[in-house]
């Protein structure tokens, strides 16, 4: 009996992958590898032999896994979205195998240096191991290539990255936001989502219409956190009208949340207490609305109304969320927040997993 192995196999489909499960016999590896002898550009064919070897454990099968790595970067550098190469980018930048596929892909962007699909799957291939090159792969796109959007949400991610990693060391609260080490951070991803807007504008309407939200939802929440109300409450007012004009709404929520939490801080910003509470209930009510979705809070919004007004509001927000579509934990996360705020104690709101901070992942 021929000894059949389960593997993943790996379709292209647009901008995405689909997984699915299936088998394949030694015999059918060896036609695939002829296959691949007569057409190395058969990427197909070679995904399907790089997901088998994945599962190998043996050196031949590593050899073979990586040589098929390589034929992928040197016969299809241009497809579309090469986010399977995400198997590698974790990979730590010292291993041999590694340089032997950052390698490659310098070669193909020599070879191609105006190609932008070509510079996007190098800098994707790059950014976890060595995110300053990655980024200046990308900044040269910019320069190149302006109408290629995805070059500033890349540059945006890079950048948020390295916010997001001083946050969580405690590097980043109110006294330091504006601190040399954290404003340019900041004042970057501001930047880059005015040029991915601005790329935007030669886009089909339904690219342009789902891009638009990433940027404007980054611009929004980053201008407040430099202290730009302004640009913020513009930039989420933006975003207000984008989710109007966009149907099925109801796939949107966290977008509509993103909007009322900035707009709420920018109006607690400029001293607008009546305004600022009016936002923090709105996505309480559209959750109601469209089917009682669980509460997406904003921790810093409602520390910040806390601090501004005291606890009345804030207890009867959260009541209005202990009867929304809530997991058993958080049920009673909320419930011990308000036992501790009827104490006059502040609660430790950072237990809640459902939080903007969470969701603004582009």
């Amino acid at each position: 009996m021929l000894q059949r192995i389960t593997f993943t196999v790996l379709f292209l489909l647009g901008f995405g992958i689909v997984l699915s499960a299936q088998t394949i016999s030694l015999n059918e590896v060896a036609q695939l590898e002829k296959t691949i002898t007569q057409n190395p550009a058969d990427s197909e064919t070679r995904l399907k032999l790089i997901s088998y070897y994945q599962q190998g454990k043996t050196l031949a099968a590593k050899k073979s896994l990586q040589k098929h790595r390589v034929g992928l970067i040197q016969n299809n550098p241009q497809t579309s979205n090469y986010t399977f190469f995400g198997i590698w980018m974790s990979e730590n930048k010292n291993n041999p195998e590694y340089f032997e596929l950052k390698n490659e892909w310098l070669k193909q962007l020599a070879k191609f240096k105006t190609d932008s699909k070509v510079r996007l799957n190098a800098g994707d291939f790059l950014t976890l191991a060595e995110p300053l090159l990655a980024e200046k792969i990308f900044r040269e796109g910019e320069t190149i290539d302006p109408d290629f959007f995805w070059f500033p949400l890349r540059l945006i991610e890079i950048y948020n990255s390295k916010y997001e990693d001083l946050k969580s060391k405690g590097e980043i609260n109110e006294e330091t936001v504006k601190e040399d080490d954290v404003k340019p951070i900041l004042e970057k991803i501001v930047a880059e989502t005015q040029s991915g807007l601005k790329a935007l504008e030669t886009a089909d309407e339904a690219t342009k219409n789902e891009n638009e939200r990433k940027f404007l939802a980054m611009q929004a929440t980053k201008s407040l956190e430099l202290g730009d109300s302004k640009t913020a409450y513009q930039a989420a007012h933006k975003l207000h009208k984008n989710l109007v004009e966009t149907k099925p709404q109801v796939y949107l929520y966290e977008y509509f949340c993103i909007v009322e939490s900035v707009k709420g801080r920018a109006a607690l910003m400029d001293g607008n207490l009546d305004e600022a509470k009016v936002h923090l209930f709105e996505p309480i009510k559209a959750s109601q609305s469209i089917g009682t979705l669980p509460p997406i809070i904003d921790i810093r919004f409602i520390e910040e109304l806390l601090i501004k007004e005291g606890a009345e509001n804030i207890l009867k927000y959260l009541q209005l969320c202990e009867k929304l579509n809530l997991e058993d934990d958080d049920k009673k996360i909320i419930k011990k927040w308000e036992n501790l705020l009827l104490k006059g104690r502040i609660p430790n709101f950072s237990e809640y997993r459902n939080t903007i901070e969470n969701i603004l992942i582009l």
